[in-house]
């Protein structure tokens, strides 16, 4: 279930072979470790504003911490499989129409 949703949410038309594979769940475990002890240390911080000053101030905090982080994450789990060329898929010529054709009915589902 999990590799539907990877495929779907990165655009992955084609199998993932098992270096493919590997490279996409290391990413995706060291993008939960990161996001775990970050999202860790900004609650302990918004708790430690929600004791000492405004309430407002912490939930701000929390929200936009993690909203930065969320898009920071995402920014490097792009270049990660970017760099691997896990997203790129080489087609022949005679393939391009086909190719072509999925994706804009891809995208005017999408719209």
């Amino acid at each position: 279930m999990w590799l539907k949703f990877i495929r779907y949410w990165f655009g992955i038309d084609s199998r993932l072979d098992e270096r493919q594979l590997a490279e996409v769940e290391r990413i995706g475990n060291n993008a939960y470790i990161v996001f775990s002890l970050t999202e860790m240390i900004m609650v302990l911080i918004s708790l430690c504003f929600a004791f000492t000053t405004q309430l407002a101030l912490a939930y701000y905090f929390l929200v936009l911490a993690t909203a930065i982080l969320t898009l920071l994450l995402w920014g490097y789990t792009n270049f990660a499989l970017n760099k691997l060329q896990i997203l790129h898929i080489e087609i022949t010529p005679d393939e391009r129409p086909k190719a072509v054709r999925t994706i804009l009915d891809f995208w005017s589902l999408q719209v």
